[in-house]
């Protein structure tokens, strides 16, 4: 029998028509019959499924997460049990009450982690609308908070040239500063405080960032992507001299997605390996300390501190 309905959200198909979907719960109340009296409702319609597709994506991922870190979790809690029955049945105790007490400390560290990544899942990410863009609230400082694009906003170089660069003196910093903060009228321009932004080197490679600066808009840093999407430890215990990036049980929580749903690439503004590159998070959510030539268009997540 030929199917008759396929969900615009997640492909589902029915032999009957539809204006629910069973898979992920879109509701199309046109079903098949799909008829819009004005372009502007056909407008609207596609950018319905797109804003609906990309929560369903999300919950989706952040679902598959969570139960990864539950699984994760039960083998942890059982390899626990299986340490602390060794250290009791040992006959040599003394000798390996030291080595499985540290595998033990390991063990519940790693739990911790674990139950904060899934804490951290599980919460709901506040978004304002400011300006024509809606925005994560990352944090809250007596009459200000600080914002950061909820999706990827452009696509630019960090430096429009290949040369040694600095956050200082890069192409990005001047475009959010000038063109991107010009596209806010004067009201909303009389609300983005102008903060003092730290250019701390790359902990793992040492590269100068230059000096700090007073921005008014500003990229993320490596320290505060890990501070405020989750941190493993590791950017501060890099696990080894061949680890060129972060790959963790956080790594959902750094995609970000452009206004169609596909997750891009997105910069920081910390150096990279060298002065000729610059950090950023890839589209599976991984942070990439090593960094990528400057001069290649990447996702622009811009951020600010809005007085309230």
């Amino acid at each position: 029998m030929t199917n008759i309905y396929i969900c615009p959200v997640c492909n589902k198909k029915y032999e009957t028509n539809v204006t629910e979907c069973q898979a992920c719960g879109f509701v199309d109340k046109l079903g098949i019959n799909r008829v819009w009296a004005s372009q502007e409702d056909a407008g609207d319609w596609i950018k319905t499924v797109i804003e609906y597709r990309t929560q369903w994506k999300a919950h989706k991922k952040e679902t598959q997460i969570i139960n990864q870190l539950d699984e994760v979790r039960r083998e942890l809690e059982e390899s626990k049990v299986r340490e602390q029955k060794h250290l009791q049945e040992s006959e040599d105790a003394k000798g390996h009450k030291g080595t499985v007490e540290q595998r033990l400390e390991k063990i519940e560290g790693l739990l911790e982690e674990l139950v904060k990544a899934r804490q951290l899942h599980s919460s709901k990410i506040e978004i304002i609308r400011f300006g024509d863009y809606d925005w994560q609230v990352l944090e809250r400082e007596n009459d200000k908070v600080l914002l950061l694009s909820d999706k990827i906003l452009d696509k630019v170089e960090y430096n429009n040239d290949v040369a040694k660069i600095t956050w200082e003196q890069c192409t990005m910093r001047q475009y959010l500063n000038e063109e991107f903060y010009n596209k806010f009228g004067l009201i909303d321009k009389s609300r983005i405080v102008q903060m003092p932004v730290v250019s701390s080197n790359n902990i793992w490679y040492g590269t100068d960032n230059g000096p700090d600066t007073n921005d008014y808009i500003f990229l993320l840093s490596l320290e505060e992507v890990v501070r405020y999407f989750g941190d493993s430890g590791q950017l501060k215990n890099r696990p080894s001299d061949t680890t060129y990036s972060i790959n963790d049980v956080f790594n959902s929580n750094r995609i970000a997605y452009e206004a169609n749903g596909v997750a891009t690439w997105w910069w920081l503004r910390s150096s990279g390996s060298s002065g000729y590159s610059a950090t950023f998070v890839d589209d599976n959510g991984v942070i990439c300390n090593l960094g990528l030539g400057t001069s290649y268009g990447v996702g622009v997540r811009p951020a600010l501190w809005l007085k309230l």
